[in-house]
């Protein structure tokens, strides 16, 4: 769950090394990729002190959002990658405004 990773160098060595292990011409389907977007205003509405007594992975706060246009822009610079979309959860899902998918091929 990427939105629980420490920071975006730890989500780059990660992917880096998903299309490393990877066969050529394969897919990577990286799911609930949080929008930096919205990341002013998701944390602006979550409470610190009920945020405090509650499990670290509920915590607004602490979540990681990714620049995710500017990670695919930077993922099809990479030699083993063919395209990086980045896909819109269908409608149905409450949060999906603000939860992407990425999908690299390589």
């Amino acid at each position: 769950i990427f939105h629980y990773f420490p920071d975006i160098q730890y989500v780059e060595f990660v992917i880096n090394r998903l299309i490393a292990l990877t066969e050529p011409k394969g897919i990577i389907l990286i799911g609930d990729l949080l929008d930096s977007q919205f990341e002013a205003q998701i944390k602006s509405n979550s409470d610190l002190n009920i945020e405090a007594s509650l499990p670290i992975i509920h915590r607004y706060s602490q979540w990681l959002f990714v620049d995710l246009k500017r990670l695919a822009s930077d993922l099809v610079k990479h030699p083993q990658v063919a395209s990086a979309e980045l896909i819109q959860q269908p409608s149905e899902f409450t949060l999906s405004w603000y939860r992407k998918d990425l999908k690299i091929t390589l």
